[in-house]
């Protein structure tokens, strides 16, 4: 467990001021007002929008805590709306800590933060949270259920759960139905933005823990922990099984006429979600 808690902070520290090479799924409008809709009811176009209207609507929180926060721009988020007055951040990576620090102090907020470099399973005391808040970082654990008991038990009665993440399949092994899709839907694209290879690669296991052993390391186990822990939450399917894949490597070729094509992604995506297979999640719950 400690090896793999080095390799971890070791990846996350070599990324932590990486720009990114390539437009990302989360920062397309198209894809977040889709989700937003399933979420809150209403296409807003930035990705946390949605889950951040709903705690709004729920909030204010004096304390929460964010496992895995990386640079804490969510967090940081709810903390100038009013939404939370506290939080705890934790993470393993000592430079996106540190990258984090410098943004809230340069936004006024050091003096409402915790920034902890370390395990947040280890020592958190019961009933010490009105929020607890995982965004795009519980299908990094590597005990999903662990995961999900330690936030029910670190829950003050009342408080809130919110989960916004990956729950599709454990280190991206995909369904071959899903490669396929994607294959004849990027070989169909126009000539002037098809792929040369239009295959979506499907890594082994043991290639994706040798890139990142946290990656998805226990993601198909977060809903079944979920509903086991708070049995009463809130469960929303979000997608993710077509739209994260469709336009990889193809985004720079894209101009404003070929619009057109997001909504074919849509589609194809909710056709998947339809059917039961959605990668992504927004969940709500209460302790009881």
């Amino acid at each position: 467990m400690a090896d793999n808690k080095n390799r971890i902070a070791e990846k996350w520290n070599a990324n932590a001021d990486a720009a990114a090479s390539q437009t990302r799924w989360w920062q397309v409008p198209k894809y977040c007002a889709y989700m937003n809709l399933e979420i809150c009811g209403k296409p807003l176009p930035s990705v946390s929008q949605g889950a951040n209207k709903r705690l709004r609507e729920l909030g204010p929180f004096a304390r929460a805590v964010s496992v895995g926060c990386g640079r804490a721009t969510k967090e940081q988020a709810l903390l100038k709306n009013g939404t939370v007055q506290h939080f705890d951040l934790y993470d393993l990576s000592d430079k996106r800590l540190d990258t984090a620090r410098a943004r809230y102090k340069e936004h006024g907020l050091e003096g409402r933060a915790t920034f902890i470099l370390g395990d947040a399973f280890e020592n958190t005391p019961r009933d010490t949270y009105d929020l607890v808040h995982w965004a795009s970082s519980l299908h990094h654990m590597m005990d999903a259920r662990a995961a999900l008991e330690w936030s029910r038990e670190v829950l003050k009665p009342g408080g809130v759960l919110m989960m916004n993440e990956f729950t599709g399949p454990t280190y991206w092994q995909w369904g071959d139905d899903m490669l396929d899709c994607l294959y004849r839907f990027r070989a169909a694209l126009p000539a002037h933005l098809r792929p040369a290879n239009p295959s979506i690669r499907r890594l082994t296991v043991d290639q994706m823990i040798a890139r990142d052993p946290s990656e998805a390391a226990d993601s198909e186990a977060i809903l079944p922990a979920l509903k086991e822990f708070f049995p009463d939450a809130e469960i929303k399917a979000l997608g993710g099984a077509i739209f994260p894949h469709a336009l990889k490597g193809v985004y720079p070729k894209m101009k404003a006429e070929d619009d057109w094509v997001f909504d074919m992604v849509l589609t194809l995506d909710a056709a998947f979600r339809a059917k039961g297979e959605s990668h992504n999640t927004f969940a709500l719950a209460r302790k009881r």
